[in-house]
């Protein structure tokens, strides 16, 4: 599962992961002059997304740090080559889930 501090939005995903110290993989994940020793790279097989309601009712957030990652619209449109999702299921998401909050 991934969880991304400022997004309510919980992701998982089943598939197979490896460990690389490729050098050149690991320089794209350089911050502040600093490369990670290691990457973890995964092959997707299945990816679902988690109900956002528990993170929305705790208001586990108070930042958002989760800028410039693709929101679950995004994911499922390009997941159904643009069948589901998008900025409609986006824009409609909060509304829906006011409503089923309790």
């Amino acid at each position: 599962m991934f969880v991304v501090p400022g997004s309510n939005n919980v992701v998982r995903v089943n598939g197979i992961a490896r460990l690389t110290d490729d050098v050149e993989l690991r320089a794209q994940f350089e911050r502040n002059n600093i490369q990670p020793a290691t990457v973890i790279v995964i092959k997707i097989a299945e990816i679902y997304s988690q109900c956002a309601r528990a993170f929305m009712r705790a208001g586990t957030w108070s930042c958002d740090d989760a800028a410039g990652l693709p929101t679950v619209g995004e994911i499922l449109a390009e997941m159904t080559d643009g069948e589901v999702g998008g900025l409609t299921y986006d824009a409609e998401w909060g509304g829906r889930a006011a409503k089923t909050m309790w």
